[in-house]
C-alpha cells in the first residue's frame, strides 16, 4: 500500500481544494502551509487512499482541520478597530478642541456687524444693504440666485427668511458666505471689510 508523508498530504488538501473550485482563503492557505512547516521532517506516515471522496474524508477527520489561525485573524481584526476608533477619538477630540469661527463686517465707520452665527450675520448685512439690490447682482450659490423668492425646496432646512418673501440660500462654508460678502461690497463699491474670526459667544 503506498503511504504519504504529512506534508504530502497537506499537499494533496490544496489541491483538491484547487481542483474542485472551493473557496481557499489566504488565511487558510497559510494556517495549512504553517502545519507543513511544523511537520518538516516530521516521519508519521499516513496510509494513503484510493479515492477522491477518501482523501476528502480523511483530510476532514485529521487533526489539521482544527486549525486556529481564523481566530489570530480575528485578533488582528479587532486591533485594526482599535485603532480606527482612536483616530476617531483623536478626531472628535480635535474638531471639541478646534475654534468655531464666524463673520464680522465692519462698516466704514467703524461699527460691526457680528453674531454668533455667520449666517445671522450675512443676513443682517444683506438687509442693511438691501435685499432687492443684492438679488439684482445675481450672486450664484447652488446654480441658482443666493437670494430666492420664494423657500428653497432643494435645500429647505438651509435658508433664511429675510421677509417679503425672499429667501437666503445659507447652504454654504463659512468661507463662501466671506467670498459672497466680498462679491457685494466691491459690485456695490461699498467700503465695508469682512473677516473670519474665533468665535467668543
Amino acid at each position: 500500500m503506498l503511504t504519504m508523508t504529512r506534508n504530502e498530504e497537506l499537499t494533496l488538501l490544496l489541491e483538491i481544494m484547487r481542483k474542485y473550485d472551493l473557496p481557499v482563503s489566504p488565511i487558510l492557505e497559510f494556517a495549512i502551509r504553517s502545519k507543513m512547516d511544523d511537520s518538516s521532517g516530521d516521519d508519521l506516515i499516513i496510509p494513503e487512499v484510493s479515492s477522491m471522496e477518501s482523501d476528502i474524508g480523511l483530510v476532514q477527520s485529521s487533526e489539521i482541520s482544527h486549525i486556529e489561525k481564523p481566530f489570530q485573524y480575528s485578533n488582528v481584526m479587532l486591533e485594526e478597530k482599535t485603532e480606527t476608533d482612536y483616530r476617531t477619538r483623536v478626531s472628535d477630540t480635535t474638531r471639541k478642541n478646534r475654534k468655531k469661527t464666524i463673520l464680522r463686517v465692519t462698516r466704514p465707520d467703524g461699527s460691526m456687524i457680528e453674531d454668533s452665527k455667520a449666517t445671522v450675520t450675512l443676513a443682517i448685512t444683506i438687509q442693511e444693504i438691501g435685499v432687492e439690490r443684492v438679488r439684482n447682482l445675481n450672486l450664484s450659490l447652488d446654480g441658482m440666485n443666493l437670494i430666492l423668492i420664494g423657500e428653497n425646496t432643494l435645500y429647505p432646512s438651509q435658508q433664511y427668511y429675510l421677509g417679503d418673501g425672499y429667501y437666503l440660500n445659507t447652504h454654504s462654508s463659512t468661507d463662501r458666505k466671506k467670498y459672497h460678502l466680498e462679491k457685494m461690497f466691491k459690485a456695490l463699491e461699498l467700503d465695508w471689510k469682512v473677516e473670519i474670526v474665533s468665535s467668543e459667544w
